[in-house]
């Protein structure tokens, strides 16, 4: 136990929370973790690109699992007064003003049919949908960081409640260490998820540190469905190409840096 709460770093958590975030609430105590709490920096590309006036599915690559969840709420739910629902892990609902965006999924056990209901309300409802569809963080895949291959739900939903998909590509990684640990896991075929437990220690160095976030254009639930019906592309491949959309953004965050060198 006593190891388990220096690995979450429950002292230094419970501080702010009884602090910084004590009467923080929605949007509020989201950037108040990122900027009071973690001092983080984010550089936001594309927010031209937001719909107006329309519900969509919002579709990230995951290298983080912790600032990119909390960036993702902020910046999406700051431009849609908040009305936003992202799918995340049900082990974070504890904490309410955090479980006031979420879909809760079950990562300890088999997923039930209240999961289902949740996910059916949140795509009929006018909350814009956010959704992490690798499931979890990204792994190193020779020397690149990328997410596994996405499930194809977000797709197959988006197309039936008629959402167009938005893609937003996270720029950032975890630490060496973290992604060392990932593959050891992975080559003993060891199914516990135990990098996971790792997630709030990664979080906790990059307090300080910037990032950026690229909002590309809308991909319309019309072409999509037009590429299954007539094409005949299944939503796993469907997702393969949103997948592939996003990570073509990688290279605006590239153009923006070098826009900001010369500048300088």
């Amino acid at each position: 136990i006593f190891f388990l709460k220096k690995l979450i770093c429950q002292d230094e958590l419970n501080h702010f929370l009884a602090n910084e975030g004590k009467d923080k609430t929605g949007l509020d105590f989201i950037t108040s973790v990122l900027e009071d709490f973690l001092q983080i920096k984010l550089n936001v590309i594309g927010l031209e690109n937001l719909p107006k006036n329309k519900k969509c599915t919002f579709a990230c690559n995951h290298p983080m699992g912790s600032i990119d969840g909390l960036a993702f709420i902020k910046i999406i739910g700051e431009n849609y007064n908040g009305k936003v629902k992202l799918f995340l892990n049900s082990l974070l609902c504890e904490i309410p003003e955090i479980a006031k965006f979420a879909i809760p999924v079950n990562k300890f056990g088999r997923q039930n049919l209240q999961l289902q209901y949740l996910i059916q309300k949140s795509f009929d409802s006018e909350d814009q949908v956010l959704i992490f569809p690798a499931g979890i963080c990204s792994r190193k895949r020779g020397p690149k960081i990328r997410d596994n291959k996405w499930k194809k739900a977000f797709v197959k939903k988006s197309l039936e409640c008629k959402r167009d998909i938005v893609p937003v590509y996270f720029d950032g990684q975890n630490s060496k260490s973290y992604y060392r640990l990932a593959r050891f896991i992975e080559f003993f075929g060891i199914k516990a998820n135990i990098p996971m437990l790792f997630l709030v220690r990664e979080m906790m160095k990059c307090k300080g540190k910037s990032f950026s976030i690229v909002i590309g254009e809308p991909i319309s639930y019309r072409i999509l469905n037009l590429f299954y019906r007539k094409y005949g592309l299944d939503h796993h491949k469907l997702a393969e190409m949103v997948q592939d959309i996003v990570y073509m953004l990688e290279k605006k965050v590239k153009s923006s840096k070098n826009v900001k060198d010369k500048s300088e």
